[in-house]
């Protein structure tokens, strides 16, 4: 895991970076790259896919 600055961004499966103010205004039907998604956490910080995959926030820093 790693902290960019002190920006919060997801990182996908095919490393595109997408700040977390994004996410909400990008479709998840767009982030073709992570499917089966089960969800976002409460917080908004960690996207986990069917796979187990984790794209991570600088949040897991914490």
């Amino acid at each position: 895991m790693f902290q960019i600055g002190k920006e919060n961004l997801i990182l996908t499966w095919n490393m595109k970076l997408f700040h977390l103010s994004e996410v909400s205004k990008v479709s998840l039907k767009l982030l073709k790259d992570v499917e089966a998604l089960e969800g976002i956490s409460s917080h908004g910080n960690v996207l986990i896919s069917f796979f187990t995959r984790i794209i991570y926030t600088n949040a897991l820093m914490c």
